[in-house]
């Protein structure tokens, strides 16, 4: 026999030995029942059985099985079009009566199901009802009218009931069932988790309003629509270095996950830009007394670090300032030696802990032209230095602003939505109209968010290119003010430097050093 023909034979005889190993691979199945058929292929890899797939006889009655088992392999990890076509190889002609059948085409109903596309429905994760159910209700009448003007859309609703739990089968609804073409909400921390990683899963784009750090982070598909309190603190502090020329901090924080996580991200990027923590003093969130913390602040505790220490005239003139007070920790000079303090926390604490700032000898500069000079008389010598005030956006509220008086004046802090932007006050007018009261940010973000996705979903063809479409627009403007989708999905936005005059309204803050370019959210 020539050497090629030898060749060929055995090639020959070998892929028969394959096929033969593959089929009595399939001995189990023989003559066994449907149930017993279905476990055996269950327990197999996906490679083993692909592999049987492509060398099984086109009649094997074991087909249907494995097949049914590879389109639901591919399903699960998201592949449609290869689950379709495990699908159809199960469902060719010849398999009529074949016991899997009912399963294949329950299958292939759910791959259409998943492909389906409506452009102009949007689905809305929202808490409407439990405890959190009137935030959840006050950002549906701000998505509600943000889509009033489009006739044509349908708002698919979903209440997530402020549990976490739900939510994906929810997600799994809105696009198998509705075909959305994209998803706004949730607001919670752990539905917006869950939701994302279910939106990832269906390859559907969502834009969450939760301002929990890390969301974006559990797929390409999901979005933010809202400023965290992480990248608020960086973008202060950014500003505070690099506008107000500020080098040396202070920070006075709520021992809670809101105080600590806006403390670390302002202290980083404060280190980050070359400045420096001069003091950190944490308080209970439930206190109504701040003056131990101010204290330590103020470095007049533990009083027993300062005792000794020689601060010559200095000492015997604040002892002689101070000589009626009860804590002999006032009869020691204060040690501020920081230039700028952030006062981590929300609008109502901060503003009740103001006033013991001063009390303890941390003077805040409540005026944009205030120097030392005038604080001579009060101290009958040289005073303490002036503390710039930075604060948190809580501020950029009118009526707490003027709740919090004199001490809040001059004061720094950043917004991500006011009405003094022409998209904002127009959002207002239309939100005052309907409720009768001012709009806060969250219902901002929410109508920004969902004003986007009826921009990316008009005309669009599919949910690929509503996502193409939110991460191509630079140039969106809208209630928040300008700004774009990163590839990250975090928003990049202006963020608008506030502060309080003195008749304690708020205002736009001009720095000698702004070229009236607004500080842009700082990313992670």
């Amino acid at each position: 026999m020539r050497p090629l023909h030898r060749l060929l034979c055995l090639g020959c005889l070998t892929l028969a030995l394959v096929v033969e190993a593959r089929a009595d691979a399939l001995a189990p199945l023989r003559g066994k029942d449907a149930s017993t058929a279905r476990a055996w292929v269950d327990g197999q890899r996906a490679a083993a059985l692909e592999d049987l797939a492509r060398t099984l006889p086109p009649a094997d009655p074991a087909l249907p099985w494995v097949a049914l088992r590879l389109a639901r392999l591919a399903l699960h990890t998201g592949d449609t079009g290869a689950a379709g076509r495990w699908a159809d190889l199960g469902l060719k002609p010849g398999f009529e009566a074949h016991v899997a059948r009912p399963a294949l085409l329950d299958l292939r109903a759910r791959i259409v199901a998943r492909t389906r596309f409506e452009p102009r429905r949007i689905g809305v994760l929202l808490p409407l009802s439990g405890p959190y159910g009137a935030i959840g209700r006050e950002v549906q009448r701000a998505v509600e009218l943000a889509a009033s003007a489009e006739r044509d859309v349908r708002l698919i609703l979903e209440d997530t009931r402020g549990d976490a739990d739900g939510v994906g089968a929810a997600v799994d609804r809105l696009v198998h069932v509705h075909g959305v073409a994209a998803i706004v909400g949730p607001i919670g921390a752990l539905e917006s988790r869950e939701a994302a990683i279910a939106a990832e899963r269906f390859e559907v784009p969502l834009v969450t309003l939760s301002a929990a750090e890390g969301v974006t982070g559990l797929g390409t598909h999901v979005f933010r629509h809202r400023l965290t309190r992480e990248a608020e603190a960086r973008a202060l502090a950014e500003h505070a270095v690099r506008r107000l020329g500020l080098r040396t901090f202070g920070v006075l924080y709520a021992r809670n996950d809101h105080g600590l996580a806006l403390r670390n991200a302002f202290w980083k990027q404060v280190e980050l830009l070359g400045g420096e923590m001069r003091a950190a003093e944490g308080y209970d969130p439930g206190a109504s007394e701040y003056s131990e913390p101010i204290k330590r602040l103020a470095g007049r505790a533990p009083l027993e670090a300062r005792r000794g220490e020689s601060d010559g005239g200095d000492a015997a003139r604040w002892a002689e300032i101070n000589r009626k007070a009860r804590d002999p920790s006032m009869r020691i000079p204060p040690r501020v030696d920081f230039e700028g303090l952030f006062v981590a926390d929300g609008g109502d604490r901060a503003r009740l802990l103001l006033p013991f700032l001063t009390y303890w000898d941390i003077e805040l500069k409540t005026h944009p032209e205030q120097t030392n000079d005038t604080l001579w008389s009060k101290y009958g010598g040289d005073p303490p230095p002036l503390v710039q005030l930075l604060l948190t956006h809580a501020f950029a509220d009118p009526e707490r602003a003027r709740r919090a008086g004199e001490n809040a004046r001059n004061a720094v802090f950043l917004a991500d939505y006011t009405a003094s932007t022409p998209e904002g006050a127009a959002f207002a007018e239309v939100w005052t109209s309907r409720m009768g009261r001012s709009p806060d940010p969250l219902a901002a973000h929410a109508w920004d968010a969902t004003r986007r996705l009826l921009d990316a979903t008009d005309g669009a063809k599919s949910r690929a290119e509503v996502r193409a479409r939110l991460l191509g627009r630079a140039d969106w403007r809208g209630a928040t003010g300008p700004s774009r989708f990163e590839a990250s999905g975090e928003l990049s936005m202006r963020l608008q430097v506030l502060t309080i005059d003195a008749a304690d309204e708020v205002v736009p803050r001009v720095e000698e050093l702004d070229d009236t370019e607004e500080p842009e959210a700082p990313r992670p």
